[in-house]
């Protein structure tokens, strides 16, 4: 689904500035919108002063530098009460607590933010993993008691670490929502980086589309690792088993064995269990 207009003159504001957050807010702002971002944590504003990621990510602090020297991205630990601002983003972490739960209170407590800040007729954006279920039920009550007017969309993330400043502009964008209004403003909004948005029927929808696309990453990632291990036993090649056996085959793409890590699926296939 496809709109051609933009938002010219919109001022975002995207809530955690974690991986996920800074690679948004600067293809945002480099795209020319007006992007500010919210972020409690010394370690990563100490970065953003020198103008730099507090991460490797390649060309992107080429990109923070240009769009802080034009003004067009800035940031602070927290949200100006009753601002310009139309659009809030929530990019905030969701890690699992010890006995594998996800974590809630960092959702909570950005929402709570917006709420105390934001206006009539804002469009609220939660791109952070979550637990099927949490846009409505933890961040929908919580801007339900501003009285306020707004609309409010699920819109996963579903970059790879260290190349997200490309599939920002490459990946199709799902977008989640309770009605076409909500969906079509998230649609301009994400034209100002893509042309390629998929608008699916509810925010539970888009919550699961993120759990299911890195449980079956996670699971692809062990079927290789046991069949490795099957070969190990026998003494043979596994890289020979899985090339050959994929070759000019269609019905088989095993993923080739290797350790598997890093913040999404060390934790996603959980969360999905979870809910």
């Amino acid at each position: 689904y496809i709109m051609n207009d933009k938002f010219k003159q919109e001022e975002v504001c995207v809530v955690g500035l974690g991986y996920v957050g800074l690679t948004l807010g600067v293809a945002f702002a480099n795209s020319g919108l007006r992007v500010t971002g919210i972020e409690i944590s010394k370690e990563i504003l100490s970065s953003l002063n020198q103008k730099k990621a507090h991460f490797s990510e390649n060309g992107l602090d080429n990109q923070i530098r240009k769009v802080i020297d034009n003004k067009s991205f800035s940031f602070a630990e927290e949200i100006e009460p009753k601002n310009s601002l139309s659009i809030y983003i929530i990019t905030v972490g969701t890690p699992l607590d010890k006995s594998g739960i996800p974590k809630t209170d960092s959702i909570i407590n950005a929402t709570n933010q917006v709420a105390s800040a934001m206006n009539d007729d804002c469009l609220i954006i939660l791109r952070s993993t979550v637990q099927i279920g949490a846009t409505r039920n933890i961040v929908k009550p919580i801007l339900d008691k501003t009285n306020l007017k707004y609309s409010l969309a699920m819109c996963p993330e579903r970059t790879l670490e260290g190349n997200a400043i490309r599939e920002l502009s490459t990946l199709p964008q799902i977008i989640g929502s309770n009605n076409l209004e909500t969906s079509n403003k998230c649609v301009r909004l994400f034209n100002n980086i893509t042309s390629k948005t998929n608008i699916v029927s509810s925010w539970e929808t888009a919550e699961i589309i993120k759990l299911s696309d890195n449980a079956y990453r996670d699971v692809s990632f062990a079927f290789g690792n046991e069949v490795a291990k099957v070969c190990a036993a026998f003494n043979v090649d596994c890289y020979e088993v899985i090339e050959n056996g994929k070759a000019d085959y269609p019905r088989t793409d095993i993923a080739l064995p290797g350790l598997v890590g890093g913040p999404c699926l060390e934790k996603d296939p959980h969360i999905y269990n979870f809910s």
